[in-house]
């Protein structure tokens, strides 16, 4: 009998489930090699439990094959928990399963305190595995009250953890009556310890910390939400860290109205940073919005750094531009800006030219939302004001200019004999454009440059209809 290698019954059961699951379910009834093969196959994917009965089935399909096919559970499993707790019996059957389970990389809790709650033996159940390597837990907090809102189980679980962790993801979901300062989990580096030494991404939301003489020296990637905007406690954990990403809101930084307050916290931050004189040498990428930043002081010279300043509209908050670019000192500069900054006037991007940073910058990405309210606005003033604008950068060598309108695309009636409409206002608009003459001047401009991209898209409003216009692409002179 000729049999087909696994990695061909693989390749067929990808295309099948792909397609359609239940010819992949037919196949596993044809006989045995299919059936083990398909177990094989599903079990090395993500295994996502979302109610009591798919509970229960998975837990009956694992523990009538235990020692064949929890070895075969290896890459993922996500737990969600879409009520108050799972019923008593669910839960029974989820502390046999991770007592059982032994390959297991990757387990995602969502609805973490509800899970939990369903039996007390699961928190140790969980806490006792030595395979993971990546823990994801979704705290929901604030109404509805009951076991969503508690956080001790999930401390348990983290403090008692057994496995050495590489990733860990800690995110708090609130409604918006739950006060801001309520159910954080202010000693997360020392639930962590037990991982200091292997500890290499982390995302976490909404916690305090404190310094502790514990260090992560393996620590890469820090995603956080900022409880209080204070960087020193990060500093000091994570000394190697290469990759930062701030989230919002923050709430005191969102309920600050007055330059004066955001320069008060920022001031506890660099003095913070001179008293330890530590500092980040290794960040590569840091990416936030604008005020969040400011606050932070970072104190780092990074390779890429994204600037979210779409919230921003007045002309306070547009002046921390400068302190930003010089705290980091980019060779790469992405920026996301809406219509009504750059309504603003030149005193947004004109920032750059008050400050030395905008020298070091050699790859500029901007993306600008623009608000088209009446007729199109003449697009060869537009362009070049904003290069104008941005022409202190005068090491510039990559220049991507991402120009996203929003108007009303108004397409004539289709003309007898012909299947496409009259092009828009905006394509008419566009095409009118002298993109070589642009390039040329910008060339003049920036002696150095070597590639330019341009890219208008409109959005329609009250639907999502994208109109994609390449103008310029690989032009060198």
């Amino acid at each position: 009998m000729t049999t087909l290698d696994l990695d061909i019954l693989f390749m067929i059961m990808e295309l099948q489930a792909h397609d359609c699951g239940n010819d992949l379910l037919s196949m596993m009834r044809t006989c045995h090699l299919l059936r083990n093969v398909g177990v094989k196959y599903l079990l090395d994917r993500e295994v996502t439990l979302w109610d009591n009965r798919k509970v229960l089935s998975f837990a009956c399909f694992m523990l009538s094959r235990p020692k064949e096919r929890f070895p075969l559970l290896r890459r993922s499993l996500c737990i969600e928990c879409q009520m108050d707790r799972f019923s008593e019996v669910a839960g029974d059957a989820l502390v046999r399963i991770f007592q059982r389970i032994s390959h297991l990389r990757h387990l995602a809790l969502l609805n973490a305190g509800a899970i939990l709650a369903s039996n007390l033996l699961l928190a140790d159940a969980i806490a006792s595995l030595t395979c993971l390597e990546s823990l994801e837990i979704v705290i929901g907090v604030g109404d509805p009250p009951g076991p969503l809102s508690n956080t001790t189980f999930s401390e348990h679980v983290i403090k008692f953890m057994h496995a050495k962790l590489e990733s860990v993801s800690l995110r708090l979901n609130r409604y918006s009556d739950t006060p801001p300062d309520d159910s954080t989990i202010d000693e997360i580096m020392l639930l962590l310890s037990h991982s200091a030494s292997t500890l290499k991404y982390f995302e976490c939301d909404y916690f305090s910390p404190r310094v502790y003489p514990i260090v992560f020296p393996r620590m890469r990637e820090l995603t956080l939400r900022l409880q209080e905007p204070y960087i020193i406690p990060y500093v000091a954990a994570f000394p190697n860290l290469s990759r930062l990403v701030v989230r919002g809101p923050t709430a005191m930084i969102d309920d600050v109205a007055l330059s004066s307050d955001l320069y008060e916290l920022r001031e506890v931050n660099l003095h913070g940073l001179e008293d330890m004189e530590e500092r980040w040498t290794r960040l590569k990428y840091v990416s936030g919005r604008l005020e969040y930043l400011y606050v932070l002081a970072l104190d780092a010279q990074v390779k890429t750094l994204f600037i979210d300043a779409s919230f921003l509209w007045n002309d306070w908050t547009i002046a921390l531009l400068p302190d930003v670019l010089a705290d980091t000192r980019p060779t790469h500069l992405e920026m996301r800006v809406s219509s009504q900054v750059f309504k603003a006037g030149s005193s947004f991007l004109g920032r750059f030219q008050r400050h030395s940073a905008a020298q070091l910058i050699q790859v500029l990405d901007l993306d600008i939302e623009v608000e088209l309210m009446g007729s199109d606005p003449v697009w060869d003033g537009f362009f070049m004001d904003i290069i104008t604008c941005v022409q202190a950068f005068v090491g510039l060598r990559a220049f991507y200019l991402q120009i996203d309108v929003r108007c009303q695309l108004h397409h004539l009636p289709i003309r007898p004999g012909t299947s496409q409409g009259e092009l828009c206002s905006l394509e008419r608009s566009l095409r009118q454009w002298d993109g070589t003459r642009f390039a040329g001047q910008t060339k003049q401009m920036f002696p150095a440059l070597e590639r330019i991209f341009v890219q208008v898209s409109a959005f329609k409003l009250r639907e999502v209809e994208l109109l994609n216009v390449d103008l310029l692409e690989n032009v060198q002179t």
